[in-house]
């Protein structure tokens, strides 16, 4: 009966490995491909006659600019849009109708938006279940006799590494943040101008827990204060996408007419702000437990306990 037991566990405990390595690899390479699609998306090498520009504003106004084949664009929304070829601001400028420019048409702008808080969070999953794996599998090499004692080193380097890698993706996530706050306070300062705009287009994905998170987009047309047209994609928060109709104010900063914004946010705000503010929540979480762990750390090494000792003169009564 005790043999059937041990048998019963061995069996037990190995399915249930084999289930969590499985279920590791799985979002290891899952989180792989998300990555390796927003870094490296699916273009071609093209030539287009322009016969349009747009703009892609994100929640918190980082903009990506794009050249459009089909001046239809201009009045569409940018999000899942063909033809468009993105470009630099100083291109924007200058580019006339009729010009023709080469460069890589995409499907998406989400596949250009190099800081999409969704590209870090597969980047740092594909960090930590990956090396999860790697380091189950030296663990399991180092128990081996003879072999074990010739991969102790790879450990260490493992172990760098990836340490390494976390501290790059906690930065990107800083900078990607920081990049946020410092445009979203730059649109709100100065002299601000207000105009209406007119609604060409729009699309929401609530989520309903599909997703991480909601998004609500319009596409706008309205001139600057040249009186030069602007067409452009804005990711927006509900209350401004429930209750806008055919036309919309719009304010933004003299002489920075896509640095566009629509005033507070309301109470029905709150969770989609929360929603897409999460990554970067948890991010400051992780630090804070990081460096937490880094001084108990140091204080184990010098003085042989992760706690302060306490004065002996405070112990007396």
């Amino acid at each position: 009966m005790e043999s059937i037991k041990k048998f019963g566990a061995i069996i037990g405990y190995t399915a249930l490995g084999i289930f969590i390595s499985v279920l590791f690899i799985y979002i290891a390479v899952t989180s792989a491909k998300e990555v390796y699609s927003s870094l490296f998306p699916k273009a071609e090498i093209n030539d287009i006659t322009v016969e349009g520009k747009v703009v892609y504003n994100d929640l918190f106004g980082n903009l990506t600019y794009y050249a459009a084949a089909d001046e239809k664009a201009e009045t569409a929304l940018t999000v899942d849009a063909e033809g468009l070829m993105p470009i630099s601001a100083e291109e924007y400028k200058t580019l006339q109708k009729g010009d023709v420019i080469v460069g890589e048409t995409i499907q998406s702008f989400l596949l250009e938006n190099l800081i999409d808080i969704d590209l870090f969070v597969n980047f740092l999953l594909f960090i930590a279940f990956s090396f999860i794996i790697l380091f189950a599998l030296v663990g399991v090499i180092e128990a081996i006799p003879v072999i074990g004692k010739k991969t102790v080193l790879l450990g260490s380097i493992l172990k760098w590494v990836y340490l390494v890698l976390i501290i790059v993706g906690f930065s990107l996530v800083y900078i990607s943040f920081g990049k946020s706050v410092v445009t979203a306070i730059q649109a709100h300062s100065g002299e601000q101008i207000q105009t209406e705009a007119t609604i060409t287009d729009s699309y929401s994905d609530p989520g309903y827990g599909r997703y991480e998170s909601s998004y609500y987009y319009l596409a706008l047309s309205y001139d600057d204060e040249q009186g030069n047209p602007i067409h452009m994609t804005k990711q927006v928060k509900p209350s401004v996408y429930y209750e806008s109709d055919d036309a919309i104010m719009i304010s933004h900063p003299s002489g920075d007419p896509f640095k566009v914004h629509f005033g507070e946010a309301g109470s029905m705000d709150l969770f989609f702000y929360l929603g897409h503010l999460m990554m970067y929540i948890m991010i400051f979480i992780l630090t804070g437990l990081f460096i937490f762990v880094a001084v108990l750390m140091r204080r184990h090494k010098k003085t042989g306990s992760y706690w302060k000792k306490k004065d002996k003169k405070q112990e007396v009564v």
